[in-house]
């Protein structure tokens, strides 16, 4: 004991590769690590770390106060700008939307249709759907955004799609392709099959360059290091680098924790794992040492350099942490939080008040409050240029204009309206001179010089006898009504 009666314990930390370091007497205030320890000192531990994970999130090696840099929500709240799609679909069936963009800054959505899951490609922002593309599990796009790579049906069949020429590429796996990668310059492929074979293939020309197997189970994360010389690969309890020139591991360790997600960060200095249970690890790269742990947290996303972390912890507060200066910067409440490419912008979803709100990451302030209808929010994410935000929900997909603090339109596929839903279509030109397709719930205001879409003629619309089945008569166009550009709110129906 100390002169002061303080307790003091033997620690020793044991790092993640099992090395051990000296032994250290500390009293117990001054640990900031993960430490292992006697039996002693486990009870006493125990009970005040207890009450640490009881109050909220903790970090075992940087410890924060909960209420540091917590942004505050102004009183009164702003007049939110109202932007629904309600009853205005991108997608049949209710399921978590995959959205990116290319790099012409056209937008990716993944979604369930009829058909299965569909990849769809709108010009951005006017809304138009421009073409439909076949896929079974998510997608990945080139670094530069040019190529877009999936799965056929069955999964066992790749596709990479030249988004700039409309070239098609299959590449054929033996079991079921589980994750995807590209490599820094986009011209190889890395394929993993939850079998375990792991192949690289060349783009454009799709020559098959190598093939191994990597011993580890269900593969759920692959990319390439920013060199392109390393491939990190994640199995569920496992980390494995390897070295692509000679196809050999260059590093493997064991996961204690279940890795259910992961990302590189930090221009490949860093890699996050997160388990079935939303715990987030931080590792240091390429040692795959383990930097921080992070509890608590249910969803997260990263700057477009991969330095801030947006994670959402409990009680609906986000939090923003640095990765590289190892400092948790902002607070801010919501969740879902979404941080802009430039790290200036976080946008955070109020489920109570159906709002979603855009902070500035600096000084805390509110920027803009976006009211987004009954239905629930399920992601945001900012367009590249930071003036855009996106917001999926179920089947919805609606976009909101930061500059102009206004709501945009919803996306819209005719072919994905449901029953007896109605909506109104029209194209106008806004202030920026971009012409935009917009699809609104019914009622919605029309400004002035808009030009309709086509909408159902009054007194020749045939509801179809049973759901997604052609009326007797109308042929294989699956057109229930005439087509006229009159802004009435009727039936849309192909």
């Amino acid at each position: 004991m100390s002169d002061f009666g303080k307790p003091e314990f033997r620690f020793q930390r044991v790092m993640s590769d099992g090395a051990e370091e000296e032994p250290q007497v500390l009293e117990l205030h001054d640990v900031k690590y993960d430490w292992k320890m006697g039996r002693r000192g486990f009870l006493l531990t125990g009970g005040l770390v207890g009450a640490a994970l009881a109050a909220g999130c903790m970090m075992p090696k940087i410890q924060y106060d909960a209420t540091d840099n917590l942004a505050e929500l102004p009183d009164p709240l702003p007049e939110p700008q109202v932007g629904g799609c309600e009853d205005v679909v991108a997608y049949l069936y209710r399921s978590n939307i995959q959205i990116a963009f290319t790099h012409d800054k056209k937008l990716l959505s993944r979604g369930a249709d009829k058909a299965g899951r569909e990849i769809k490609f709108w010009a951005f922002p006017s809304g138009q759907l421009l073409e439909t593309y076949e896929g079974c599990k998510s997608f990945v796009l080139s670094p530069d955004g040019r190529y877009l790579a999936t799965t056929k049906k069955g999964c066992e069949i790749g596709i990479i799609y030249d988004l700039t020429t409309g070239q098609r590429i299959e590449i054929e796996h033996e079991g079921y392709i589980a994750k995807m990668a590209f490599s820094p310059d986009g011209q190889i492929i890395a394929a993993i099959s939850i079998d375990k074979k792991m192949k690289l293939w060349e783009i454009p020309s799709g020559r098959l360059l190598k093939t191994t197997t990597a011993e580890l189970i269900m593969p759920t994360y692959l990319a390439f290091d920013p060199t392109g010389n390393l491939l990190h690969l994640v199995g569920h309890h496992q980390l494995t680098l390897w070295d692509v020139a000679s196809y050999t591991v260059k590093k493997s360790i064991e996961l204690k924790k279940f890795a259910d997600e992961a990302l590189l960060a930090a221009n490949g200095r860093r890699l996050i794992t997160v388990d079935r249970f939303d715990l987030i690890q931080v590792w240091d790269v390429p040692e795959y040492r383990l930097r921080h742990t992070i509890v608590c947290t249910g969803f997260f996303t990263l700057s477009r350099d991969g330095r801030l972390l947006t994670y959402q912890g409990k009680n609906d507060i986000s939090h923003i942490f640095d990765l590289l200066l190892d400092k948790d910067i902002r607070q801010i409440k919501g969740s879902l939080p979404s941080i802009s490419s430039d790290g200036k912008l976080v946008a955070t979803y109020f489920f109570r008040d159906k709002n979603v709100i855009v902070w500035e990451v600096d000084s805390g302030k509110v920027r803009h409050v976006f009211s987004v209808g009954e239905k629930k929010i399920t992601s945001l994410k900012f367009s590249p240029d930071n003036r855009y935000l996106v917001a999926t929900r179920d089947q919805r997909i609606g976009i909101w204009d930061l500059q102009a603090d206004e709501f945009v339109t919803c996306l819209f596929d005719r072919e994905a309206t449901e029953f007896e839903k109605k909506a109104v279509q029209f194209t106008a030109t806004n202030q920026y001179g971009q012409e935009i397709v917009y699809t609104l719930p019914c009622g919605s205001p029309l400004p002035p010089g808009a030009v309709c879409t086509c909408n159902c003629v009054a007194g020749t619309y045939v509801p179809p006898k049973k759901k997604k089945k052609t009326p007797t008569g109308v042929g294989g166009s699956h057109q229930y009504c005439s087509c006229d550009k009159i802004c009435t709110c009727v039936p849309i129906y192909y």
